[in-house]
């Protein structure tokens, strides 16, 4: 379902590197990553194969709102 949601939402990152937010994009998949790496953490040895799913699916649905909402003010700003 998370992987769903990517791709639906498109190249956002990609579209943010072109946009010249590089440094923007790095943040949000730092941020990503340690929260995939904090909620494995904590709910593999609970939950298992379905913890570690859990984990990294929010950190991709994450990943694609932050990057959307960044890429909605970046573009507001160019109207």
């Amino acid at each position: 379902a998370a992987h769903t949601f990517n791709v639906l939402t498109g190249p956002l990152g990609t579209s943010l590197i072109m946009g010249g937010r590089e440094k923007t994009v790095m943040n949000i998949e730092l941020i990503a990553s340690g929260l995939t790496v904090a909620l494995g953490l904590a709910l593999i040895p609970f939950l298992g194969m379905f913890g570690a799913a859990v984990a990294f699916g929010t950190a991709v649905v994450l990943r694609a709102v932050v990057s959307q909402v960044v890429l909605n003010r970046l573009l507001a700003g160019l109207a």
